[in-house]
């Protein structure tokens, strides 16, 4: 008797340990995915949960996101078309998708729309445009994860070539939600065109 329940308890501690190395379904043809994809990818988010089911992706300088269940890969379709993607920023344990992206020369003016940042929900789908300007940053503010845009919205010598131009530009914070902190004060620069 003593000989049967050494055995069972040794095989429900066997099968314990595999139940913990098991995936899910899902995480398992992300996995699969992930490894179907050219090497030059760089992996931004990946989602194993139901809900979700997908992975996020760059592959020359553009966004994808790739549907496991579904076994869609389409590219992300920003409001605006754009020459790279700068840096991507996963927020609230990855329930949020920052993306910041370089509008280059696409920008009417630089130092106002050069760059973009925009919030992704990956339960949705959803884009949405956050802010914009010649610079973004993320930091922190009392503590709070939070995005910095620096921003220029008024020109003092129009008439001047572009190299010497000055303007007014302002920074601008936003949470991590998406939400506008503040902007801050005023001050002066000089931006070469890209």
């Amino acid at each position: 008797m003593r000989v049967k329940r050494v055995i069972i308890t040794g095989l429900f501690a066997m099968f314990l340990a595999a139940a913990a190395n098991a995936q899910t379904p899902v995480a398992d043809r992300v996995r699969a995915a992930i490894k179907r994809l050219p090497t030059s990818i760089k992996v931004v988010a990946k989602y194993t949960d139901n809900a979700r089911h997908c992975l996020y992706y760059i592959l020359d300088h553009r966004l994808y996101c790739l549907d496991v269940i579904r076994n869609k890969n389409e590219e992300v379709d920003f409001p605006e078309s754009y020459l790279k993607i700068l840096d991507c920023y996963l927020i609230h344990k990855s329930k949020l998708l920052f993306v910041s992206i370089d509008r280059g020369s696409l920008s009417k003016t630089y130092a106002v729309d050069g760059q973009k940042l925009y919030m992704i929900n990956p339960l949705t789908r959803r884009i949405k445009e956050i802010g914009s300007g010649y610079s973004i940053e993320k930091g922190t503010l009392k503590g709070n994860e939070c995005f910095c845009v620096r921003k220029a919205h008024k020109c003092l010598n129009p008439n001047a070539v572009i190299e010497k131009q000055q303007w007014i530009a302002r920074e601008h914070f936003y949470g991590a939600d998406g939400s506008v902190l503040y902007a801050g004060k005023e001050f002066k620069i000089r931006i070469a065109p890209k």
